[in-house]
């Protein structure tokens, strides 16, 4: 929250005085809208570029913390990359240090990754479709292709999270279902 505060100057740190200053009317004014955290988040979400985007939106799915490995497996099937292995991990690399530095994600190790809190995940796995049926597709969609794609030892390791993703669709309302 702090950090998207002086994103959008709202509150600085004023060398001359050598304090951080801010004015709680506009703070009020430009957060008002936003009735919580997760909203913030979201705004901040909506300001990146679109490869964020889906990152975050399928990390959002892997649960709390995940490999980097699990996502250079999932990333190809659900948006459109091209490029070879070396390629694509360099641009997930690249999304993945820039999800740290916007301060979505922080690192547990070499190619492990955790959310910085459970309301920027909340607000990642927000983008997954304004309809419902979106987000169970995708969840579905995913689970499937990390079964498919993982070895053995992966999906054993993953189970859980690849169980909930494919039953995601039937959370789906009946009426929904095609």
């Amino acid at each position: 929250y702090l950090a998207m505060l002086q994103e959008e100057q709202l509150l600085e740190f004023n060398l001359g005085l050598f304090k951080w200053t801010w004015d709680c009317d506009q703070i009020e004014e430009k957060t008002a809208a936003a009735s919580n955290v997760v909203e913030l988040i979201l705004a901040k979400i909506s300001k990146q570029p679109q490869e964020m985007k889906n990152l975050l939106r399928l990390v959002s799915c892997l649960g709390a913390s995940f490999e980097k490995d699990i996502v250079l497996c999932a990333f190809p099937h659900m948006q459109d990359v091209n490029g070879d292995a070396t390629e694509l991990e360099n641009e997930v690399d690249d999304l993945i240090s820039l999800a740290i530095l916007e301060t979505f994600l922080e690192a547990q190790g070499d190619s492990r990754y955790c959310w910085v809190h459970d309301s920027v995940q909340a607000a990642a796995s927000q983008q997954l479709g304004e309809a419902e049926m979106n987000a169970y597709k995708f969840k579905f969609k995913l689970g499937k292709v990390l079964f498919q794609s993982l070895d053995e030892r992966d999906v054993e390791s993953n189970l859980f999270e690849i169980v909930n993703l494919l039953t995601s669709a039937e959370e789906c309302p009946e009426a929904d279902r095609a």
